[in-house]
């Protein structure tokens, strides 16, 4: 795991790291079952990014071609992997607060 920091989100160090990142987000709009409503909201917020989004000829990501709302978007979802779960189920149930 990573280290903790008191600044929130860490950034990728390497360029694998933004590679893997950025990679996580495609393949997660890939196993998305088609009807779902988590892979439109993914598609409206990316989709622009993912159609601008080049490789070399090495297969590598074309670093330049990551904007920065696919870049905030990947590193938020690399991130979330190492949040507590119950840092996860407060923020969750701040969201979904009901009228009394």
């Amino acid at each position: 795991m990573r280290q903790q920091s008191k600044y929130g989100m860490p950034v990728p160090n390497t360029r694998s790291e933004m590679e893997h990142n950025v990679a996580l987000q495609i393949d997660e709009l890939i196993t998305l079952p088609k009807d779902s409503s988590v892979l439109q909201n993914r598609l409206w917020a990316l989709g622009n990014s993912l159609d601008h989004l080049r490789f070399m000829p090495n297969g590598r990501i074309y670093l330049p071609a990551i904007d920065e709302r696919l870049r905030l978007m990947s590193n938020m979802q690399e991130w979330m992997r190492y949040l507590p779960e119950e840092r996860l189920r407060n923020a969750d149930n701040r969201n979904n607060i009901i009228d009394e």
